[in-house]
């Protein structure tokens, strides 16, 4: 479900979301098959959303307001690990980079009689 928020607000809103994305605990998930598609899997969660959402809607709000938090707020751990590790491999690239540069620019110091 990468990049698709829709679904996540849907959850968030409490509408009954059937789906077979990567977010199984949450809605009416179906698996899908050797073949893409289970059809009876889909059937089956969308008459369980028909005839049970009104009776599992408080109980879905609040799994999703969980998933949502420990998946989204700014202080949870997936968050922090996922920026510390972007932010540790852009720092561990600039420093690539400026070594290459450096090291690249060595020898023509050299040759103009500046010391390095």
């Amino acid at each position: 479900m990468q990049g698709n928020y829709t679904a996540l607000e849907a959850f968030f809103f409490g509408f009954p979301l059937v789906h077979n994305s990567g977010v199984a605990p949450l809605g009416y998930y179906y698996e899908m098959s050797e073949d893409l598609w289970d059809l009876d899997g889909a059937v089956a969660s969308i008459l369980d959303a028909a005839k049970n959402h009104p009776h599992n809607l408080v109980a879905q709000r609040v799994a999703a307001s969980q998933y949502l938090a420990a998946k989204s707020l700014p202080d949870s751990a997936l968050v922090l690990g996922e920026f510390v590790g972007t932010m540790q491999g852009t720092i561990d690239e600039v420093l690539a980079t400026r070594e290459q540069r450096d090291s690249q620019a060595r020898p023509h110091l050299k040759t103009w009689g500046v010391g390095v």
